[in-house]
């Protein structure tokens, strides 16, 4: 005669049938239940929930589900564990092992799709504490609003100092474009050249020596920049994208709401977008890009007023 399977037995068939990452995965997010249920092992929880019936489960659940909440965790992260476990009991219900599934509904996920733009003050303060090669980074991310992906594309023949232009593909386009630059910026990147050197290729690299040619850096040293300098300033989830959502809606300011040409200067391909951006004078695009640096470049100036010398410069490695 066969041997009965035991629920230990149907949670180690659950784990082989799991992919490598998947089962990775699983196992990571409940041991955040085991550890709130002071179990030592994800299967411990399980059997744990099991033993305890519907009543006891959804009454052990809602307290993990609260805590979660507590614990500041994102939505997408609470159901992603109440989805691990619901994979597990209904793998353990079909063998007839388990009565019931996770008696708990996943949290409605509510996407915000307003722009999120950090204070001038804050954003100068990262400036001050930048190098001098990811000052201009930010630059080029606040003023002209480049995407992310767009400046780690620059090389050094895309900037044109004489007619203060960059050119870059844009998102979704098959040309180049080209983009007015800002005095500060053109000052930034001067300054980093002068580290850098004049050799061909990748503007930004991750050399530390001057005049070495260093790799080109890539989307995931930016957020990593711009994380760990707004982190400084005391902010949490600051990636790249803030900066160029608050170049933009400092535009539609200056631009007093103008949305073709808040359009023009963001290069959205629907006005539609530029609309969220809007609030608040009629102006060309060369005029946006100065006023919209001028007001970084007072809101900096106030903030290195007030820095102690020895700010960090100097270029580091992502």
């Amino acid at each position: 005669m066969a041997k009965e399977m035991s629920l230990k037995d149907g949670y180690e068939l659950w784990l082989k049938v799991c992919r490598g990452r998947t089962r990775e995965f699983y196992l990571y997010d409940l041991q955040d239940l085991a550890d709130f249920l002071h179990e030592g092992t994800p299967y411990g929880a399980v059997r744990r929930l099991v033993a305890g019936g519907p009543a006891g489960a959804f009454e052990r659940l809602q307290q993990w589900q609260i805590h979660m909440r507590e614990s500041d965790l994102k939505v997408t992260t609470r159901n992603r564990r109440l989805a691990a476990l619901s994979s597990c009991l209904k793998f353990l219900r079909a063998l007839g092992l388990c009565p019931f599934g996770v008696p708990l509904r996943r949290e409605k996920v509510v996407t915000d799709l307003r722009p999120k733009i950090l204070p001038l003050d804050v954003l100068a303060r990262m400036m001050s504490l930048a190098t001098v090669r990811d000052r201009v980074i930010l630059w080029l991310l606040y003023d002209p609003a480049l995407r992310v992906a767009e400046v780690c594309s620059l090389n050094l023949a895309d900037v044109d100092f004489a007619r203060r232009l960059v050119s870059f593909v844009g998102k979704d386009r098959q040309n180049a474009e080209t983009h007015d630059l800002p005095d500060p910026a053109l000052e930034a990147l001067r300054a980093w050249l002068a580290i850098r050197g004049e050799h061909p290729g990748a503007l930004f690299t991750s050399n530390r020596d001057p005049g070495k040619v260093g790799h080109r850096i890539v989307t995931r040293h930016v957020y990593r920049i711009v994380r760990d300098l707004a982190a400084k300033c005391g902010l949490k989830g600051v990636g790249p994208h803030h900066l160029r959502h608050t170049g933009v809606t400092q535009a539609a300011r200056e631009l007093d709401g103008d949305m073709p040409k808040v359009q023009e200067f963001a290069r959205h391909s629907s006005i539609i977008t530029s609309a969220m951006y809007v609030h608040l004078a009629e102006d060309s695009r060369r005029a946006t890009v100065d006023a919209v640096a001028g007001a970084l470049q007072n809101a900096l100036a106030h903030v290195e007023s007030a820095t102690p010398e020895g700010s960090p410069v100097g270029v580091e490695k992502p």
